[in-house]
């Protein structure tokens, strides 16, 4: 443990008189936008890592086993069917809402005869 801080010290001191002895502006721009991509990076593979440990946990467990399975076109199509499938739940739901209504007028406040 002591010496991988020894060692990341001893790098980014490496790195620090490589830069020191560099007297170009552009270079330096150049070595900066290294570094900004690899922060970028960086911080997208901890998203990454979150966004993985987070597929097979709780309720989402029992798809997590189907859906490992899929290529990248078929989570697509596979996104779709479960889109599809919550818009016919939906439609189902809003006709049964109508339906009920529609048989107890009285329940929803409509036909009433005391309405003001």
């Amino acid at each position: 443990m002591i010496d991988d801080v020894e060692e990341e010290l001893d790098s980014l001191e490496e790195f620090r008189e490589l830069v020191g002895d560099i007297d170009d502006d552009e270079m330096l721009g150049v070595a900066q936008s290294l570094l900004e991509d690899m922060i970028k990076i960086h911080d997208m593979k901890e998203k990454i890592e979150v966004l993985e440990d987070g597929l097979h946990k709780g309720d989402r467990a029992a798809f997590w086993f189907f859906a490992m399975q899929l290529e990248r076109e078929q989570v697509d199509m596979a996104t779709n069917m479960i889109l599809g499938r919550k818009r016919i739940l939906h439609d189902l739901e809003e006709k049964r809402k109508i339906k009920a209504e529609e048989e107890n007028p009285e329940e929803n406040g409509k036909g009433s005869l005391l309405q003001i």
